[in-house]
């Protein structure tokens, strides 16, 4: 039989244990007074960031606002896109607002099938303002992972007050309190780290038992929580958190093995097998339920220009310094992401002390350590041998994000500090000195550091009396709330006492968060206000279409999907390769061209004779192009031009005639501009139907000829040909082309990505697994007797 090791909640001497048994997933019977205070909890969770967060959600007169930035110029606009499609009952596949058209699904920012914001936008009012949709969605997020992080440290039987420190710490904390708010899909993705990691560890628990069923139920819990990551829209936060999952799978699977050392080999490899097959379990969930995602996502960026940034552009990160914030917040820059509070880094200590050997709290170290080396990119030696080892740190920059795996494993560490001192029942002074000790070293610790800091500031940049202020000032709120942590230890340095220290120690906890992160967010006007150009745009929508705008900065460049105003322009990190390759020969002209740009909308005045100004108000002009060629032509001769960044340039030259020669991809069944002395075919060409993803045109042609269609040549789009469908080709390099014979004939294009199929078919398959490993674990737990 393989040894068991138990973990000890008190140093030697008794006491009663945390308990890390091996119930399925922390299933206990229910008790009327249990389940109230349970209920309470959930609560109290759900409620402290509003609370925290007041004065986003505030009536106008005290209202402050999410400030200036990503918020309002890319998720604003993704998500009013997907809020318009859930209150108008439809499900586009096609966004064409901006960057002349991409897919909805391709675009994981766009977060079109995450659960939650898709019961947000079915449960909001209709008449709600979107910037105020959005503020309250993104508090609401906020207390979703506060639950989320409840309910999964109270799966692995932690104590009830340790899952709500954990969630305390971790919604409140400085990195969910940061960038996330302003950059949501960070928020949504982060949402189900903690989640993952805590299944991750149910998983090799269980596993290790051999109880089966049970290590199936956490390997589904934590394939739900991957294929949430995936759907919450941000892979980069996907990608640490899959390999802080696969850093506790090794870990669990050599636990296995190490735990099997007086057993024959034999019997050792088929424990950590079946270890490492309940971790593939989960992979293969998670796989499953983001399927719907991934795959269009997987597609798309293989066509965009994110396939190679190098490492000089992905290295870059915090600096050293900037661990500073981790005991003082703000005194870098007005982003603490490393914070999480010097009262949480007293009781993850009293975790690491009281839980002396245990290979959880070990390996919550491991994870949070990584986490924090990685912040720094290339300013330690862990990111750059992860770009030249990992598969995927080479298609992401920022790493300062990694701060989410050091704030999740210090969540789980000081939740488990807490439970350590609430079950200490007996000898609890060894654990509640060796907390006392690591709230005064992190005193004396930023005091020091305060010091060496202004001394550097000063000798680097002479007077620096307004940061010397500041330094001092959160010296000091560090002085104040270490001495109040202080007064809770010492007031549970006898047994009997310690739930009311607790119950202190997490109120100075409360007070210090909230203190750090209720005014990050707080801009004074509404950003969203200084976007508005009602009379341009009212004036370009009464315009008949479809055509494209060129947007010159008179609103922010994603705002299309608000104004519902297609755009050749954007602002999103996943761009077209075939477009950003048009962009960059800075044949400005042909590129209005080819994406049918009727008008450009611009705050300033524009000097060229192709265009004609034809409205002025609201500080914007709008002018016309004098030859736009239309969403369809027809054309006669074409040349073949294989590859894409070629043809580009074919195209791109200032000899190409787009209206009377086209460069395809391969040849067609017709000789090229057999019949024509000029090239252009007649103008038979009359959109009569067009919608986002479809267009239906009337095509009259005296020869045979290419009908091309300004849309990009992605994947998935489809020609139907008097009810018959023909191959696609791509046009010039990034356009649809359609070959269409002598005579009248309809055309209808239609995006249908095969794609989308393939990934909702595994996501209903992931679904249907669920199902069944959550029957089967229903089954084993309601027998009788069991």
């Amino acid at each position: 039989m393989p040894r068991r090791r138990a973990s000890r909640a008190t140093a030697a001497g008794g006491g009663s244990r945390l308990h890390w048994s091996h119930n399925r997933l922390g299933a206990r019977a229910i008790r009327p007074r249990s389940l109230a205070a349970e209920a309470v909890s959930v609560l109290v969770v759900l409620l402290l960031p509003p609370v925290v967060h007041w004065r986003l959600l505030a009536p106008a007169a005290d209202r402050v606002y999410v400030p200036s930035g990503d918020f309002y110029s890319q998720y604003l606009p993704l998500f009013h896109l997907v809020r318009a499609s859930v209150l108008e009952g439809r499900f586009p596949l096609w966004n064409p607002y901006f960057h002349a058209g991409r897919p909805v699904l391709g675009d994981p920012q766009t977060s079109a099938v995450y659960p939650p914001l898709l019961l947000w936008s079915w449960l909001a009012p209709a008449g709600m303002p979107d910037d105020r949709w959005l503020t309250t969605y993104v508090v609401g997020s906020l207390s979703l992972a506060a639950l989320a992080t409840f309910l999964a440290v109270r799966a692995l039987d932690v104590a009830r007050p340790g899952a709500l420190v954990a969630a305390v710490v971790f919604s409140l904390g400085g990195f969910l309190t940061s960038y996330p708010i302003e950059q949501v899909t960070i928020l949504q993705s982060s949402t189900w780290v903690v989640p993952g990691l805590v299944a991750a560890i149910g998983v090799g628990r269980t596993a290790r038992a051999g109880r089966r069923v049970s290590a199936a139920a956490w390997a589904a819990a934590g394939g739900v929580a991957l294929g949430l990551m995936s759907l919450g829209g941000h892979p980069q936060v996907l990608l640490y958190g899959g390999y802080a999952v696969a850093a506790i799978a090794a870990w669990m699977v050599a636990a296995s093995a190490i735990d099997r050392a007086d057993e024959p080999v034999g019997q050792r490899i088929a424990g950590a097998a079946s270890t490492l097959s309940a971790y593939g379990l989960m992979l293969v969930f998670g796989l499953l339920i983001g399927a719907v995602q991934l795959v269009p996502a997987l597609e798309f960026a293989a066509l965009s220009t994110r396939t190679a940034l190098g490492f000089d552009a992905t290295s870059v990160g915090l600096t050293p310094l900037d661990w500073l914030t981790i005991l003082l917040p703000g005194s870098i820059t007005r982003h603490s992401p490393l914070y999480v509070g010097v009262t949480s880094l007293v009781l993850a200590t009293t975790a690491i002390v009281g839980l002396r050997g245990g290979r959880h709290t070990a390996l919550l170290v491991m994870v949070g350590m990584l986490g924090l080396l990685v912040t720094v990119g290339r300013a330690s030696f862990v990111e750059p041998a992860l770009y030249a080892l990992a598969p995927g740190f080479a298609l992401f920059r920022d790493h300062e994000r990694a701060a989410l795996i050091w704030s999740a494993a210090l969540s789980l560490l000081a939740g488990i500090g807490v439970a350590t001192l609430w079950h200490a029942e007996s000898s609890v002074q060894p654990v509640w000195r060796a907390a006392a000790r690591a709230a005064g070293a992190l005193v004396v610790t930023g005091a020091v550091l305060s010091a060496l800091f202004l001394v550097a500031r000063s000798v680097a940049a002479g007077s620096q009396g307004e940061h010397a202020a500041m330094m001092l000032n959160k010296s000091v709120w560090l002085f104040v709330i270490s001495l109040l942590g202080l007064l809770g230890l010492w007031l549970g340095r006898e047994s009997g006492r310690q739930h009311v220290a607790l119950s202190a120690v997490a109120g100075v906890l409360f007070l210090e968060l909230a203190s750090s992160a209720w005014g990050t967010h707080a801009a004074p006007e509404n950003p969203a206000g200084v976007y508005r150009s009602d009379a341009a745009i009212a004036y370009l929508r009464a315009q008949s279409g479809p055509f494209r705008i060129r947007n010159d900065e008179a609103w922010p460049p994603n705002y299309g999907a608000i104004h519902r105003l297609e755009d050749v322009g954007g602002d999103n990190p996943l761009q077209p390769r075939m477009l950003s390759a048009l962009v960059e020969s800075k044949q400005e002209w042909r590129i209005w061209q080819l994406l049918d740009v009727r008008y450009i909308a611009s705050r300033r005045v524009i000097d060229d004779k192709g265009v004609e100004l034809v409205f002025a108000g609201d500080g914007v002009n709008v002018y016309r192009m004098r030859y736009p060629l239309g969403r369809a032509w027809l054309v006669e001769r074409y040349e073949v031009v294989a590859d894409e960044a070629s043809a580009i340039g074919r195209v791109a030259a200032p000899e190409f005639d787009p209206e009377r020669q086209v460069v395809l991809d391969r040849p067609l069944s017709f000789v090229s501009g057999a019949g024509s002395t000029e090239g252009a075919a007649p103008r038979g060409v009359t959109v009569t139907v067009y919608e986002p993803g479809r267009l239906v045109v009337r095509v009259a042609a005296e020869r045979p000829a290419v009908l091309v269609i300004s849309e990009l040549a992605l994947p998935g789009w489809r020609a139907i040909v008097d009810g018959i469908e023909v191959p696609v080709v791509r046009a010039d390099g990034l356009l649809i082309g359609v070959e269409v014979p002598a005579g009248q004939h309809q055309v209808m294009v239609e995006y249908d990505p095969a794609s989308v199929r393939l990934g909702a078919v595994a996501t209903a398959m992931g679904v249907v697994g669920l199902l069944l490993v959550a029957a089967l674990w229903l089954r084993q737990g309601f027998r009788p007797g069991s």
